[in-house]
Parts: C-alpha cells; sequence; structure tokens
C-alpha cells in the first residue's frame, strides 16, 4: 500500500527528507548510504511548551532585574535632589543612602552650613540685581542729560565728551523725591521762588556760561558788533534780570529753546562781569 501524498509531503516539509529517495533506499536489496538532513531537530510537544515556559521565566526574570535597577536609579536622583547632594555622586542608591546618612550625621551642623550657603547665594543674587539696576538707571539718565543739551551746541566735542564735563561741573541728587543739581555743593535754586531750578534749565544754563553753543549770527564784530540777539542789553549783568527781560521780549518763545541760549550766551561775551548764578 502506497504512502500518502499528505504524510510525504509533511516528512519532506516538517524534517526535511526526500521521499522518494527515502523509499528507494527502503526498497534496495542492499545497503544504501540515505542523507537524512542534520539541521532538523525533532521535539515533542511537552518537552517543547516546558522550553517556552523556562524561557518566558526567564524574559520575566531579566525583566524584572533591568526594573529594579532603572527603579534604584531614579530613586537615587530623587534622593539627591531632595537632599541636596552633590551631583556629581552616582545615581547608585547605595551610595546616595551612604552619603545622605554621612549628612545627617553633621546634625544642626550641616543644616547650619546648607543655610549659610544659601544665604551667600541670595546676597550676591541681590548685590548682582541692585548693580545691573543702578547701571540701568544711570544710562537713563545719562540719556535724559544729553537730551537736555541745546540743539546749537558747538561740535567740538562729542555728546559723550560733554556729558563727562557738565558731570564734572553739577552734581545730580535725589532731593525729596525729586532730582536736583547742585554746584559747588548747593542747589541751584530759582532766585524768586527760592525752587530748585529744574535739571533741564541748570544744564542749558551750564553750556551758556561755558560757551557751549554758537551763537547766531556768528561769532559777533561782523557788520554790527556783538548786540545780544532778541533782547538783552549792555546794563544787564545777572542771569536772571536777562532771563526776564528776554522772556518779556519775546512772548511765546521757549525760555529754554535754543534762542534763548544763543541770545545769553552772545551777551555774556559782551559783559566781563556778568553773574550765571545771580
Amino acid at each position: 500500500m502506497a504512502l500518502k501524498a499528505a504524510d510525504k509531503e509533511k516528512l519532506k516539509t516538517v524534517y526535511g527528507f526526500d521521499v522518494d529517495k527515502l523509499v528507494e533506499a527502503i526498497t534496495k536489496t542492499e545497503e544504501v548510504d540515505f542523507d537524512i538532513p542534520s539541521d532538523v531537530t525533532v521535539i515533542k510537544t511537552a518537552e517543547l511548551e516546558t522550553r517556552d515556559a523556562n524561557n518566558r521565566q526567564a524574559g520575566k526574570s531579566e525583566g524584572e532585574t533591568a526594573g529594579e535597577k532603572k527603579g534604584r536609579e531614579l530613586s537615587a536622583k530623587a534622593l539627591k535632589k531632595k537632599l541636596a547632594l552633590p551631583d556629581t555622586l552616582p545615581n547608585d542608591l547605595d551610595k546616595v543612602i551612604e552619603a545622605a546618612g554621612e549628612q545627617l550625621t553633621k546634625g544642626d551642623d550641616g543644616l547650619k552650613e546648607q543655610i549659610k550657603l544659601l544665604q551667600a547665594d541670595k546676597s550676591r543674587l541681590e548685590t548682582e540685581k541692585k548693580e545691573v539696576e543702578t547701571k540701568a538707571r544711570h544710562a537713563v539718565f545719562d540719556s535724559e542729560l544729553i537730551g537736555y543739551f541745546p540743539a546749537n551746541r558747538t561740535a567740538d566735542l562729542t555728546d559723550s565728551e560733554r556729558l563727562l564735563l557738565v558731570k564734572a561741573n553739577l552734581q545730580f541728587e535725589e532731593h525729596e523725591g525729586k532730582m536736583v543739581v547742585k554746584k559747588n555743593g548747593e542747589i541751584v535754586r530759582d532766585k524768586n521762588s527760592q525752587s530748585p531750578l529744574a535739571v533741564k534749565d541748570v544744564v542749558q544754563s551750564l553750556f551758556a556760561e561755558k560757551k557751549w553753543v554758537q551763537a547766531a549770527g556768528g561769532d559777533g564784530g561782523r557788520g554790527g558788533g556783538d548786540t545780544p540777539p532778541g533782547g538783552g542789553g549792555s546794563g544787564v549783568k545777572k542771569f536772571s534780570q536777562f532771563h526776564e527781560k528776554w522772556a518779556a521780549e519775546n512772548p511765546g518763545k521757549d525760555i529754554n529753546g535754543p534762542d534763548f541760549q544763543s541770545a545769553v550766551a552772545a551777551h555774556a561775551k559782551t559783559v566781563t562781569d556778568f553773574e550765571w548764578s545771580a
């Protein structure tokens, strides 16, 4: 009786036998060689199930070991952060616990040291903050001062150079919540009201006093003498008098504008004993 085709196919696909050659070898009367596949391993179902169960158990053990290792590492990191331990300490839970124990044995001394370090950091940061704020405030104020410079200022110096000269001649301080200008240690005040003069007015007066402004119509002495433009008079010897006279003769004009600065500068040139602070 012939072998079923399905069994022949199973022998071929599952066990790797060439069935035709196998039948031929079996039917021969003499002994012959038959090539039995050496790369096929036959294992019973029960053995296969046992092997798979063992593999699953081994994989589970490896997974638990890896998970435990990762968990210990994360615990070590969390503990380091909680206790403010150095980052250079390895993320080894046993070593972290050991370091934590050493820190705790310091007791109050260790806590005091930590607090002292934190306070030092706080003080340093507050100092740096104040320095930055002070620099920013000075930069803003310097910008404001330059904004007060007369438009017709001479071009022999840069604004930065002129700013240094202004600060060398005047002192700027907070007084009763308001910025005031001091000259020779005294607050520059209005002669009539005795109120501190505005910073802008004092700065522009200094420019006129130092002749840092260009007189209108040139340097004078050419075609008409040195009579100050816009009013004035050779009999006026005080800044406050010139201020009042010019304002009266030039209604509607800006008393702090370039026209006034030019006028008072030109007038001061013709009056050798002109009093800028009077």
